[in-house]
This record gives structure tokens, C-alpha cells and sequence, in this order.
């Protein structure tokens, strides 16, 4: 399928879960107690792994796997 039509096909979903992420980021940043919460790995984790999505290179999918393979 060429990449237009992909485009087409993913471009909403995509949307949506980017848009969900970074409201979900807010929200624990902006709850009583942020500051000490973006400190937490797992926080350190999830930004990390939106970094890596928009990086140009492929390989992405690994990448945000091992970032979120937070202990």
C-alpha cells in the first residue's frame, strides 16, 4: 500500500493518540504533587518514548519498547 494511503488510513487514529498522550503528561504534570511525578522514571520513560516518535529514522518501534521497559 503506498504510503499516501496509509497516511489516509492512520492519520486520525495517530492524531488521537498523540493528542491523548500529551493531555495525559499535563495532566500528571499539573496534579498536585507534578513536580516531585516528572521526576519519576516512568514519567522520564513515557517522555523519552514521545521523543523517540518523532525522530526521523525507522526503527521506533524497539526504541520506545525498551524505553518503556521501566522496573
Amino acid at each position: 500500500m503506498p504510503a499516501s494511503a496509509l497516511l489516509d488510513l492512520y492519520y486520525l487514529q495517530i492524531r488521537s493518540f498523540l493528542v491523548e498522550a500529551a493531555a495525559g503528561l499535563d495532566r500528571i504534570q499539573n496534579a498536585p504533587g507534578g513536580a516531585e511525578a516528572v521526576r519519576d522514571p516512568r514519567f522520564q520513560a513515557l517522555r523519552a518514548a514521545a521523543a523517540t516518535a518523532t525522530r526521523e529514522e525507522t526503527g521506533r518501534v524497539e526504541t520506545i519498547l525498551n524505553d518503556l521497559s521501566v522496573d
